[in-house]
């Protein structure tokens, strides 16, 4: 006999995997065999590019203008669009690399809802025409199964947990977090309070100094408003993104209001939402993937630890990563927007164990030295990191070239006469650098892992020595001014740099760097590539050398040595040689600089 029923399994691919079972009568499996069906994620592995809080109170933006177009490789720090906010149009940088798949909403569409779908970034170029037909509702939250009718279904899930309930309430206010000043700051050192308790703020005030991992730089307030408390210290350190710093109130009357005010006292305000209680029809309940208590999160491991190291609970926090995976980002967000923030009580850590590793004989030995232990800045830090990995992750290759400098330096004296900003030596170097990055663009270019970005202006980062460590400010598209203007240009920027006033834009990006100690009395050195651009030039000093002239007698010259290290992933070692000879042709007929 043939039986009655038909049994139709669904597997849930994400949130707790499990297999809910479905049970019909035949007649009700042909009446409703149309509205049955099933939808696999059959995508490539992709990133979701949604629309981010670029300002504390935005809510929503319009997107002006696409700057990549579908199937353009992208990279971290990127900006891929310009979104107007509520306080002023600004770049969205995507923060991995990888390759644009397709642009959800296209230029002019406004009334963006921040976390809506504006775009998918794939990892893989040849995943690109796999989204061609892409569209937003085509989202895994909508891939399911319609479910069957109420009476006939067999299925046992849960109920979603109630809403906390409001607790105290302030006068309304503003979170501020603090921001990423650079695109590789994960943490910062607030080094100073440039304004106090009730002091009056209006956009563009600069209200404390942050140390970053590249320099330190002001923390500017974006709208008006009375400072109404600060909640982390002067000379703390090693502050993570989104970590609230301060609260400002729009009336001078509120302020008061935040005497005693704490993120942990507002957070236990708001009493714990109650676990649900079992009802009679359980098995009518209805369940809440990832987010439902007992249920599994989807998390990636940085903005788990992240969260951890906040105290911050992922419940309630809406995942913006793959399939509504939640990421760092989301959780910066969510302690940057001013919501309640549930604290976790997390269990107290294991007393340190004291070092039991010996130190050399060397430092014992001069044990009654005295000596000083110096705190490592961001800075330092940075520094140290990234040159590490230069050294260990790009191979390094070194080319030296001697450069006759006698017509530039007569050259150099006769502008200077005319001129009422004096040139250096080292703006023709910017300059020669910049024209032979022109004639030879392949060392104009960047490894991306996946690809080689090849840039059409170059960027001159020129390295200055300042008290807190080295940084780069930049002589953006160098190729298109005149020596004046770099010798300019080239003043301030180092001026900025050795007073902490450079703001991120000066110092973030470059093409090619320009390391130059000759002012040290150093006659040749080699300098480490500044990642993730592909060379670095090494400038020494002018020397007199005796060398043959051409009727056999012996002529006294002036030489200056410079060494270019490549990334041989990147430039060949015979693309190397032909950019110095390009740069030597440059400094020993300086005219050709001019015209």
């Amino acid at each position: 006999m043939l039986r009655q029923t038909i049994r139709i399994a669904s597997i849930a691919f994400k949130g707790s995997k499990q297999l809910r079972v479905y049970e019909y009568r035949i007649p009700e499996v042909q009446q409703f065999t149309q509205k049955i069906y099933y939808q696999f994620s059959t995508y490539p592995k992709h990133k979701k590019l949604t629309m981010p809080a670029l300002s504390p109170t935005m809510d929503k933006g319009n997107i002006m203008k696409w700057l990549k177009k579908e199937g353009d490789p992208v990279a971290a720090g990127d900006c891929i669009c310009e979104v107007e906010t509520d306080k002023a149009t600004v770049g969205f940088e995507v923060q991995e690399d990888g390759f644009l798949a397709k642009i959800i909403l296209g230029e002019g569409t406004k009334g963006v809802a921040v976390g809506q779908l504006v775009a998918i970034v794939v990892p893989k170029k040849g995943d690109i025409p796999a989204f061609a037909n892409f569209s937003e509702s085509e989202t895994p939250q909508a891939a399911s199964t319609p479910p069957p009718p109420q009476a006939e279904v067999k299925q046992t899930t849960t109920a979603p947990p109630p809403q906390a309930p409001a607790g105290k309430t302030y006068p309304k206010h503003t979170k501020l977090g603090l921001p990423a000043l650079s695109p590789t700051m994960d943490k910062g050192n607030l080094m100073k309070w440039l304004k106090q308790e009730g002091d009056k703020l209006s956009p563009g005030d600069v209200i404390a100094e942050i140390e970053t991992d590249k320099a330190t730089v002001g923390f500017e307030i974006q709208e008006d408003g009375y400072l109404a408390k600060i909640l982390v210290a002067a000379g703390t350190k090693d502050i993570n993104l989104g970590t609230v710093l301060a609260v400002t109130t729009p009336k001078k009357d509120n302020v008061k209001e935040f005497a005693n005010f704490s993120l942990e006292s507002q957070a236990s305000a708001a009493p714990a939402a109650h676990a649900p209680e079992p009802t009679k029809q359980a098995s009518q309940q209805i369940s809440t993937p990832l987010q439902s208590q007992g249920e599994r999160v989807f998390v990636s491991p940085l903005a788990k630890t992240f969260a951890q190291e906040n105290g911050v609970s992922l419940q309630g926090i809406k995942g913006t990563g793959i399939e509504g995976s939640i990421i760092k980002q989301d959780v910066v967000n969510h302690l940057s927007s001013g919501q309640q923030v549930q604290k976790l009580k997390l269990p107290a850590p294991a007393p340190a164990q004291a070092p039991t590793a010996k130190k050399p004989a060397a430092v014992a030995a001069h044990h009654d030295n005295p000596y000083e232990d110096i705190d490592l800045t961001n800075i330092r830090q940075i520094i140290a990191k990234r040159l590490s990995e230069s050294k260990q992750t790009i191979p390094h290759y070194y080319t030296t070239v001697a450069i006759t400098m006698d017509k530039l330096l007569i050259l150099r004296e006769q502008l200077n006469k005319q001129s009422k900003t004096k040139i250096s030596v080292n703006d023709f170097v910017i300059k020669a650098s910049a024209l032979a990055l022109r004639d030879i663009p392949a060392v104009n270019s960047q490894w991306n892992g996946t690809f080689i970005r090849k840039f059409h202006n170059a960027d001159i980062s020129i390295a200055v020595s300042t008290d807190t460590g080295l940084i780069t400010p930049i002589i953006f598209n160098a190729g298109a001014k005149g020596l004046s203007e770099i010798a300019a240009n080239a003043k301030e920027l180092a001026e900025k740099a050795r007073t902490n006033k450079l703001k991120p834009n000066e110092f973030q990006g470059g093409t090619f760097t320009i390391s130059n100690l000759g002012m040290f009395g150093v006659d040749q050195f080699q300098a480490v590539i500044n990642p993730p651009q592909a060379a670095i030039l090494a400038v020494g000093r002018t020397n007199k050398v005796v060398v043959p002239g051409a009727d056999g007698q012996f002529l006294v010259e002036q030489h200056m040595n410079v060494t270019i290290s490549c990334d041989h992933r990147v430039v060949d070692g015979a693309v190397g040689a032909q950019w110095l000879q390009r740069f030597k042709i440059y400094m020993e007929d300086p005219v050709t600089m001019l015209l």
